[in-house]
């Protein structure tokens, strides 16, 4: 998924702890992390299949969020008052307090034909959140002022990944392996990367930022 701002060093990442036992679902299977995302000395991170949502202070070792019970949680995202995250089930973006408190959702999108348009990948900047679907949508939606989401581009593709830049969208396609890049207003679209199916990510370093964020999930 992404990187936010960070404070924390490299050698605060080299020690981040052995990762805890695998917990199975009543399913069975091992449950492993889906998405990540770095703020600060926090790390968050899903687990779709057991539907839990995790943020771990990385100088502490402490777990400093901790919610459960969320309905296929697949993307996170976090900002300076908020915390982000996608219901892959439902195609429904939530968001809560940094505690976990005063969860809500801002918005779900209408069915598909054969069935939910799977949210794959989130991203926020500057004061609004970005979407891409299994369906091939890209979209955007204003957190300031609410509302409805405005839908910007229809690929066709299954989308799974997004960055966003000052002035450019960055997309992964699967199916057909290619990186895609389109204007904030969804215009002009053009292919990167083409390079074979399983692409399942993208991520943007700028020029001269040293810090990058970037976005993907797999299937």
């Amino acid at each position: 998924s992404s990187t936010g701002p960070t404070s924390c060093a490299v050698a605060c990442i080299a020690s981040i702890p052995t990762a805890p036992a695998r917990r199975s679902s009543s399913g069975g299977g091992s449950i492993n992390p889906y998405d990540v995302f770095l703020r600060g000395d926090v790390l968050y991170w899903t687990e779709l299949n057991e539907g839990r949502l995790t943020g771990r202070n990385l100088t502490t070792n402490v777990d400093v969020l901790a919610m459960t019970g969320l309905n296929k949680p697949l993307n996170v995202e976090v900002t300076a008052s908020f915390i982000y995250w996608s219901e892959f089930a439902t195609s429904t973006i939530k968001r809560a307090n940094l505690d976990g408190t005063g969860a809500t959702s801002l918005f779900t999108l209408a069915p598909k034909p054969f069935g939910a348009p799977g949210i794959r990948d989130i991203e926020i900047v500057g004061g609004s959140l970005y979407y891409v679907t299994d369906f091939g949508e890209v979209g955007v939606f204003n957190l300031a002022t609410g509302g409805t989401p405005t839908s910007l581009l229809d690929t066709g593709g299954f989308l799974n990944g997004i960055d966003v830049t000052a002035d450019s969208i960055y997309l992964s396609s699967f199916l057909d392996g290619t990186i895609l890049r389109t204007t904030l207003a969804g215009g002009g679209l053009t292919t990167l990367y083409a390079g074979g199916s399983g692409v399942r990510g993208v991520a943007v370093l700028e020029a001269g930022s040293g810090t990058g964020t970037g976005g993907g999930s797999g299937t």
